[in-house]
């Protein structure tokens, strides 16, 4: 795969692959060194060998409460799955509260606004304003940055934490370097 592996936590050397990474059973069974993993795990733990040394454990995967396959209509499902094919796992779904059935339905885009504001002493700010509608209540939003979408380049969050609320949601951020690129983080409180 070309895509980010999605590891634990690269930047401290776990390199076991998170329920969202795109290595997990795509990699080529005849080419698997082994029926178990670094960490002694059986190497295959569904039908196809995870890219990499470590095999995804299913049993690591975060749960979603059955009252949300429940609103849907729907039995309980792997959080792992993509329902709809719409590339948004059931868990990305849950946690963006959107339906995993539906392919249309996605996370809100945000639109974004650059503003110049003049100060008291007619010094001039830049600031962003990123509006999100509809958010979701209980859900929390943030802002993401980062210099370059190329290399791996860490995603620096601003700490917002900002309350859903079923409505219109406008995130304001300082406009520091006009060549950082932003992305929204949802997130379960």
């Amino acid at each position: 795969t070309t895509n980010e592996p999605a590891f634990v936590d690269r930047s401290s050397g776990n390199y076991h692959l998170s329920y969202t990474s795109p290595c997990i059973d795509t990699g080529y069974n005849p080419s698997s060194a082994g029926n178990i993993d670094l960490d002694q795990n059986p190497r295959i733990q569904n039908v196809t060998v995870d890219m990499g040394c470590y095999e995804f454990d299913p049993a690591d995967a975060p749960s979603i409460p059955a009252a949300w396959w429940a609103k849907f209509s729907l039995a309980p499902g792997s959080v792992m799955g993509d329902m709809d094919g719409d590339g948004w796992s059931n868990y990305e779904e849950y946690i963006a509260d959107t339906h995993p059935n539906d392919p249309t339905a996605l996370p809100p885009i945000a639109k974004m606004a650059m503003e110049l504001q003049r100060t008291k002493l007619d010094g001039v700010i830049t600031v962003m304003s990123l509006y999100i509608d509809p958010s979701s209540t209980g859900r929390l939003y943030d802002v993401m940055w980062t210099t370059n979408l190329m290399a791996p380049a860490p995603w620096t969050l601003y700490g917002m934490d900002a309350p859903g609320n079923g409505g219109a949601l406008d995130l304001v951020v300082p406009a520091g370097d006009p060549d950082c690129f932003y992305r929204i983080n949802i997130s379960l409180p």
